[in-house]
């Protein structure tokens, strides 16, 4: 044991006191008379290399700059500095002598406390700062976790909404692929369909007299053609004989395909009418007329009311005392002429080219002018035209506007139509079929 407490694990200080205390005991077991001031000896001693020792430690801390270690410090030179005082003012007071609450009692028991409290308060000091520090890291630490925690979850946030989009993306991209082949298909099948009407325009094109055919036999005459898509079902009819010229405007059930589908079967009977028939009353070639096109239409499965509504002219070649002799029947559209700057407007029959249950013979109408007249045949898509702010043509202003154009030529007159038709409706999309032949004899 004695080899243990002198080995070198030791410091200087605990082997010079620990030899101090093995004397005072040797000293003690033979009972020497100076026992006394042996063992006040091995204190002092041993109190002051304790105090030397923690000094010295305490010193190479300050040194060194160690965290802490000034508090340290003042507690063992407090400790230090109050030891020396109390021994020096026990050597000169030949011991400690408390006799009383005087004031060296005071005093003596004041320092005595403060010696045993100086390094224990120091180092309650030093805890209560390094746990205050802690505390203040691990609160920063806690702070700085948690904004790692709000990066991370911020981060994962991120990752799944990018995630998320990358889906979006190839979802949208494979739509975006599918709803171009979709586009493409559905724009090849436009143009197929387009190109077919357009073929069917040519057809329909081909039913109908040509401008240079019209102005042959009529060469004071204009016809305004607008449909509304590429084929109508408004036409315009002509047959010519060495006796007379028959003109009609004709306005077909519906417009585009189904219209113009129906004008063929209206144009064929018309024309069965007049060459198969030989008909040249203008009321009994509606009257066959609609008979052909009922006809037609009754060979379908399904009931079909489908028709049209015309205005039929026939002008003689040849008259006499230089009177023009002129034929007309309507069905719903009626005849305007203009004679001695007055506009009449001869009625039609109310009831159209096809099935109707109250039908009736087709009335036939005569006249003769002996001065220069106007005639107008016309469908209804020109007078229920609608304006950019949704307002109705109406009959009565398309009157008007014809009235107003007398001093015109044919070909004038036309284009003032068109003009005005344009404006009128403006960015509106077209509605109808529009058609107006006019004729001055």
């Amino acid at each position: 044991m004695i080899y243990a407490l002198f080995s070198f694990k030791y410091s200087l200080y605990f082997k010079v006191c620990a030899g101090l205390v093995l004397l005072f005991i040797i000293l003690d077991s033979f009972h020497f008379k100076f026992l006394i001031d042996a063992r006040a000896i091995a204190i002092s001693v041993i109190i002051t290399i304790i105090c030397f020792d923690s000094g010295y430690r305490v010193s190479q801390a300050v040194k060194q700059k160690k965290d802490g270690a000034w508090i340290i410090a003042s507690g063992v030179m407090v400790f230090l500095w109050l030891i020396g005082i109390f021994y020096v003012i026990a050597l000169f007071n030949n011991g400690v002598h408390i006799d009383g609450l005087d004031f060296i009692g005071i005093l003596f028991i004041t320092m005595f406390v403060m010696i045993i409290l100086s390094i224990p308060l120091s180092m309650s000091i030093y805890l209560a700062r390094d746990f205050a520090r802690t505390n203040k890291n691990l609160f920063v630490q806690l702070e700085q976790v948690q904004i790692l925690s709000k990066q991370t979850i911020e981060q994962e946030k991120q990752k799944i909404l990018n995630a998320q989009n990358a889906l979006l993306e190839h979802q949208v991209a494979e739509r975006t692929i599918e709803v171009v082949k979709q586009k493409n298909l559905i724009e090849e099948k436009q143009k197929e369909i387009i190109d077919s009407i357009t073929y069917a325009k040519r057809l329909q094109q081909a039913i109908l007299p040509t401008v240079e055919t019209v102005r042959e036999h009529l060469p004071h005459s204009f016809i305004y053609y607008q449909p509304k898509d590429i084929i109508a079902g408004d036409f315009y009819w002509m047959h010519t004989t060495k006796e007379a010229v028959y003109i009609a405007a004709a306005d077909c059930t519906g417009h585009g395909v189904p219209g113009a589908m129906v004008s063929v079967v209206c144009s064929n009977a018309l024309n069965r009418a007049v060459n198969e028939f030989n008909l040249t009353n203008t009321g009994l070639i509606l009257d066959k007329t609609r008979e052909l096109v009922i006809e037609t239409f009754e060979k379908s499965d399904s009931e079909v009311k489908d028709g049209m509504d015309i205005s039929l002219l026939r002008i003689e070649r040849q008259t006499s005392n230089n009177n023009i002799d002129i034929q007309w029947s309507g069905a719903n559209n009626s005849l305007w002429y203009i004679l001695n700057n007055e506009l009449t407007e001869v009625k039609a029959d109310k009831q159209p080219i096809g099935k109707y249950s109250d039908e009736a013979p087709f009335t036939t109408n005569n006249f003769q002018f002996t001065s220069p007249t106007s005639l107008y045949l016309f469908s209804d898509g020109y007078a229920d035209r609608f304006s950019s702010n949704e307002k109705k043509l109406m009959k009565k202003k398309f009157k008007d506007i014809v009235m107003s154009i007398q001093n015109l030529s044919m070909n004038e007159q036309k284009d003032y139509l068109e003009k005005f038709h344009k404006d009128w409706k403006g960015l509106m999309e077209q509605t109808d079929d529009v058609l107006i032949i006019g004729i001055r004899l």
